[in-house]
């Protein structure tokens, strides 16, 4: 589903006549996404540690070895399967239990056969809204000298996208994000006289731009997390879980961005006719700025898979080992910082241009 209203209104006129004039121009848009989301999440079994109905698509069962009871023979590596192909609860970590009261919704539909993929659906709405303003003001102090003025402003925006209701989003897309630019520039043209003209230009541009994720602020200690942990982290988000087979519990989420960009230029030219040339004279005086922090996973990025919990480590054998175990028992996993930072500083950039340019014309006579 797809809904898309655009609308606008100008105006314009006289503020005194022959004299100053004046133009008002206002445009948005509205744009209502219908999203469909349909993934793969553990089941209440596989979520208390009971693979006993864990199966492969040709029905037989996923067997799920104790990587505890590792052993090496030869060049091989031997495990014990778990007792009825369910972990016990002793052997689950408290850290997995918490995770389990907010990490995403139980499935809602059967999925397909012995696998249960895609065994979650969902639907939501995503907003996309943008407003734009312009105003320009013209004044004729005489025939020969004009002063223009504008402001422009533009804000578009991106709503959040909470498919399993845990302030968490599965692609960039559902990422919030806004932004805002503004922009003010003046000119100043002077005819002194028939062989000389003088114009001035001052202008000034500021973009910013926000990725808020919808979970900053989390406590990382109800994960259970340690405290220290939790405090070293400067933008406390629901950290990246990866878990083969199943969906992640959040992709983009942690992406925080918060970056503001100056421009200010000033810039005039000269243009002189002497004799049987065209003199032109210009000078432009630039300040660019960029204050800019993001960072991408700041809570940490976590990746399970099948390897802990397969008969042989190195090697991968079909309906053998499961992921999701690894995971629903809180057995080891890898963490990976995936480029982000607990305590990000922001990044300061400045650059100043001062360009000119002398040219001389011979004019051209018939």
């Amino acid at each position: 589903m797809l809904r898309y209203n655009q609308f606008g209104a100008s105006t314009g006129g006289a503020i005194k006549k022959d004299k100053t004039f004046f133009f008002g121009l206002y445009e948005g848009f509205r744009q209502h996404s219908g999203l469909v989301y349909t993934t793969t999440v553990p089941t209440a079994l596989e979520q208390s540690g009971d693979f006993s109905q864990t199966r492969a698509a040709s029905g037989d069962l996923r067997t799920i070895f104790d990587p505890l009871t590792t052993q090496r023979v030869g060049n091989a590596y031997i495990r014990t399967p778990f007792a009825g192909n369910v972990v016990p609860a002793t052997r689950i970590d408290p850290w997995r239990r918490n995770w389990a009261n907010i990490s995403g919704p139980a499935p809602n539909t059967q999925g397909a056969v012995f696998t249960n993929v895609n065994n979650f659906g969902t639907s939501a709405v995503q907003t996309t809204n943008q407003d734009t303003y312009t105003a320009k003001i013209d004044h004729h102090f005489s025939a020969n000298h004009r002063l223009s003025g504008s402001y422009n402003y533009m804000q578009p925006s991106l709503s959040f996208w909470d498919p399993f209701g845990n302030k968490t989003t599965q692609a960039d897309s559902g990422a919030e994000g806004a932004e805002r630019s503004q922009a003010v520039n003046l000119d100043d043209s002077w005819v002194i006289n028939p062989k000389t003209i003088l114009d001035l230009r001052a202008g000034f541009l500021r973009f910013r731009d926000e990725r808020i994720p919808a979970s900053l602020g989390t406590d990382l200690t109800q994960f259970g997390f340690s405290k220290s942990y939790n405090d070293a982290v400067q933008w406390r988000v629901v950290p990246n879980i990866h878990v083969g087979g199943i969906s992640d519990v959040n992709a983009s989420t942690g992406s925080t961005i918060y970056g503001i960009q100056n421009n200010y230029s000033f810039a005039g030219s000269l243009n002189l006719v002497r004799g049987t040339h065209n003199i032109k004279i210009g000078a432009l005086y630039r300040v660019l700025q960029l204050n800019r922090t993001q960072s991408n996973t700041p809570s940490g990025d976590f990746t399970f898979n099948a390897g802990f919990t397969q008969a042989d480590p190195p090697h991968s054998v079909a309906h053998v080992g499961r992921t999701a175990c690894l995971f629903s028992s809180g057995l080891p996993g890898q963490w990976l910082d995936a480029g982000g930072c607990a305590a990000c500083a922001p990044e300061q950039v400045r650059r100043l241009v001062y360009p000119g340019r002398l040219e001389s014309e011979p004019e051209a006579h018939p």
